[in-house]
């Protein structure tokens, strides 16, 4: 039988994302329309090019905005607001950089960026209050159970608890009482996997969540011959400990489901926006920030003798070698292939290199690499080789990190994971944070991640 070219879960999604992103874009070009009505000197043929940036750039960033199941649920004025933040310094740019930004009314374009984030938080909850009422409604909920209760149904059925807009009522689970090795569960738990087939037959239950590790057990073959004579949905759960890496996720290519791990989440539009986003923020911050450059270098210089600036192999994109620049803060040591890290109190660490690593000034060159392509600004921080020798043996899935482009600061930095890795526990979770940044990426989470940066500066502790 031929097969579709992609499951209606897959379509579904896209045309969500394409709707999200179009209203979105036409509510940001109506915003600025609006403005320039209320204001008697402007004209909108002046704003033409502003109002088709904007919409563009609101259709990519708004577009990856989930309606259905709020991720940031908690922080949803945040989230809108920093996707704003990103739309309205793209425009911007492209004002400067073709010279039209002088002749835009600044009363219109600071109303402008006033005004829009409250539009749109107002339209995005509207919309998720009408996709409550599609997909939330008492004749629309589902009930559902679990079989085989590992972290990862864990998680998902606590997410079910706190998102009523999936329209999915978790029932309870079987398995042992408390799966071995797992936490106390969320829900209740209704006996041992062979219980199941009866409970199943007996009992109005529309989805079945089956943990993937199960799928061979005899009970649940049972199961799903018994399923074939029910309505109910069958979905499979990877646990993210299945193939022994973490960032196990689903994905399909070419209509074919699949289970994927670490995707670079940087391609297309996507890996545009980050590129564009890096070329501008380092430009400028190497413009603004050129005196302390050359204060920092001048001390440097006159803090021992060597170079200013020192250059360390790194693993860059693609597990490429790649040299990464910083302010020298160390005496000059006679080269070893045994790379020792930086400790408290290291006496090979001047006075000026204790200064600028404390508040990270000896990492501004690094915005150069940033400007040739090999490092982002946001990405998992660079290790040196040798140490990515020896922890990639150490710790299963640590190459993945290498998917996308190193990064200045990074999520598992801002989370109080920056520098030494005395243990490899505390490197094992560094990787974690790593693989989520990965999994998560979007504009506004490389933004909140450099917003947190920028405040940890002066007050890290982790860092000497």
């Amino acid at each position: 039988m031929k097969q579709p070219h992609g499951s209606s879960q897959s379509a579904q999604q896209n045309l969500i994302s394409l709707f999200t992103g179009l209203i979105f874009a036409g509510v940001i070009a109506l915003t600025l329309q609006a403005c320039i009505a209320l204001n008697d000197h402007a004209q909108f043929d002046v704003f033409r090019p502003t109002a088709f940036v904007g919409a563009l750039a609101g259709f990519v960033v708004f577009s990856r905005l989930n309606l259905v199941s709020w991720a940031d649920r908690d922080d949803i004025h945040y989230n809108i607001v920093m996707r704003w933040f990103a739309v309205y310094s793209l425009v911007i740019l492209s004002g400067y950089f073709s010279m039209s930004v002088e002749r835009l009314s600044r009363i219109v374009m600071v109303s402008w960026l006033v005004v829009t984030p409250v539009v749109l938080s107002l339209l995005a909850l509207g919309l998720q209050m009408l996709a409550m009422h599609v997909y939330a409604s008492g004749n629309q909920r589902r009930k559902a159970v679990f079989l085989r209760f590992h972290q990862a149904a864990g998680v998902l059925a606590k997410r079910m608890q706190y998102e009523p807009l999936l329209g999915v009522d978790p029932i309870g689970y079987f398995d042992a009482a408390i799966p071995e090795g797992e936490e106390t569960p969320p829900l209740p738990w209704l006996g041992e996997i062979a219980d199941a087939v009866a409970y199943v037959k007996n009992n109005p239950v529309d989805i079945v969540f089956l943990g993937l590790d199960m799928a061979e057990s005899p009970a649940v073959r049972e199961l799903m011959e018994a399923l074939q004579d029910s309505t109910a949905s069958i979905y499979f759960i990877p646990d993210s400990k299945l193939f022994g890496v973490p960032g196990v996720q689903v994905t399909e290519m070419v209509g074919v489901p699949l289970l994927v791990v670490a995707e670079t989440p940087f391609l297309g539009l996507s890996h545009g926006l980050k590129r564009l986003m890096d070329i501008v923020i380092s430009a400028l911050l190497l413009i603004a920030l050129s005196p302390v450059l050359c204060g920092v270098a001048v001390a440097v210089k006159l803090s021992s003798p060597g170079p200013i600036v020192f250059r360390q192999k790194r693993y860059g994109v693609g597990g490429k070698e790649i040299d990464v620049y910083k302010f020298r803060s160390m005496k000059m040591a006679p080269s070893s292939d045994h790379v020792k890290q930086a400790t408290q109190n290291d006496d090979r660490i001047t006075r000026v290199g204790r200064f600028i690593r404390k508040s990270s000034l000896d990492e501004l060159p690094q915005f150069v690499n940033v400007l040739q392509g090999t490092m982002s600004i946001v990405g998992p921080r660079p290790h040196a080789v040798q140490h990515n020798e020896l922890y990639r043996k150490l710790i299963p899935g640590y190459m993945l990190r290498h998917k996308v482009k190193p990064g200045i600061t990074g999520w598992a930095q801002v989370n109080g994971l920056r520098g030494e890795t005395e243990t490899v526990d505390k490197m094992r979770r560094r990787i974690q944070h790593d693989l989520v940044y990965i999994s998560h990426w979007s504009v506004s989470f490389d933004i909140r991640i450099i917003l947190r940066t920028a405040l940890l500066v002066f007050k890290d502790t982790s860092a000497y």
